[in-house]
């Protein structure tokens, strides 16, 4: 495996280590055992909830889920499906709203 690492890989790679270097120094696990997607972005800094508050504030869209799934599958290594990124974040708190003007948009409850 002489595959060149890129630097955003590198860059979570590197935040898995430190994270993985608190808990050995402290002697314990630092975040809940049973919540997987906490621990995760806990451990490489990104989660589900801060891409879909990254296309609000700085892209200034409406996240759809064929463009959250586009920015995940790049950032976090997602495979899973457009089912089951919904699934994902309704289970995490977010639900499609329709506002005023007909558009559907994506909230947190």
């Amino acid at each position: 495996m002489n595959r060149t690492i890129k630097s955003g890989a590198r860059k979570i790679i590197y935040k898995v280590f430190l994270q993985c270097l608190k808990e050995s120094e402290a002697g314990q696990i630092l975040s809940d055992i049973e919540n997987a997607f906490q621990r995760t972005a806990d451990m490489t800094g990104v989660s589900v909830n801060t891409k879909v508050h990254f296309f609000y504030t700085v892209k200034k869209q409406v996240p759809t889920l064929r463009s959250l799934l586009f920015e995940i599958r790049q950032d976090l290594a997602y495979d899973g499906s457009r089912e089951h990124l919904r699934k994902v974040l309704k289970c995490l708190g977010f639900s499609y709203k329709k506002c005023q003007n007909d558009r559907i948009i994506l909230m947190e409850k």
